[in-house]
């Protein structure tokens, strides 16, 4: 988990959610730092958790009828999260890559035949015999479906770039592509 109680399988990611528009799948690199807000929200609303980490809260966020009528849905909920993240989310028809809007953690894309990867560094596409595409750029939210690949921003208003240095001193192998370096 990136968050919460110690390690427990409940929070053993993708995390998977049953929502009335079918099953949502979530992995989240990051923190959310307004996740202990929003989930005493949750909770006075009768949501039930089902985890200790904050990783569940892209679940609550696309449950929630404000957020699952809008045709934004998906920006809407990265644009409620606030922290450092990177994200994939996925639905019964499409898949979902995101940045936040600083860009502390890093996403890549490649292509495997003539599908997309996603992984947070170069060198995890070079292990499944993917092409490496480019980054995810800071605040982009990446579309893939039936259809093919599409990309929007979200709102970035207030949004400094800013780079983990964590992941290029104690995470990144030497031989990845990170940060565009």
């Amino acid at each position: 988990s990136t968050t919460g109680v110690a390690s427990r399988v409940q929070n053993v990611q993708p995390l998977i959610g049953d929502c009335v528009d079918g099953r949502w799948a979530v992995a989240h690199n990051g923190n959310i730092v307004n996740a202990q807000e929003l989930r005493v929200i949750y909770k006075e609303r009768c949501s039930l958790f089902q985890t200790g980490t904050d990783s569940e809260m892209f679940l609550h966020l696309l449950a929630d009828p404000e957020y699952r009528h809008d045709p934004r849905r998906v920006a809407k909920v990265c644009e409620t999260l606030k922290g450092a993240y990177s994200a994939l989310l996925m639905s019964p028809n499409r898949i979902y890559a995101v940045r936040d809007p600083h860009g502390f953690k890093p996403l890549v894309m490649g292509r495997l035949g003539k599908g997309w990867v996603f992984a947070s560094e170069t060198c995890a596409l070079t292990q499944v015999g993917a092409t490496y595409e480019r980054e995810i750029e800071p605040g982009e939210l990446v579309t893939v479906d039936a259809g093919g690949m599409s990309s929007t921003r979200l709102n970035r208003e207030g949004a400094g770039l800013s780079h983990c240095v964590f992941e290029l001193v104690y995470f990144a192998r030497p031989d990845s592509r990170v940060f565009g370096h």
